[in-house]
């Protein structure tokens, strides 16, 4: 599964808000659509596992499956 680091204020409850070249990378290169999932870390020591809900041109939302501690 794909990990993108993110700013922690792009983590709000059980929603993540994605913006700048990773909407690029995940949508142009690595062609995900909504549905997929991805793994995002915020340098708090937390794996963030999430679920794709919208794919546009500038931003990427996703919804929050489950937290664990990264190890």
């Amino acid at each position: 599964m794909h990990r993108f680091f993110v700013p922690p204020d792009w983590i709000q409850d059980n929603a993540v808000t994605i913006t700048g070249p990773q909407v690029h990378q995940i949508d142009h290169v690595l062609r995900m659509r909504p549905g997929d999932e991805l793994i995002v870390l915020d340098n708090s020591g937390w794996e963030i596992q999430t679920r794709l809900i919208s794919v546009e041109r500038d931003t990427i939302r996703a919804e929050v499956q489950r937290r664990r501690l990264a190890g």
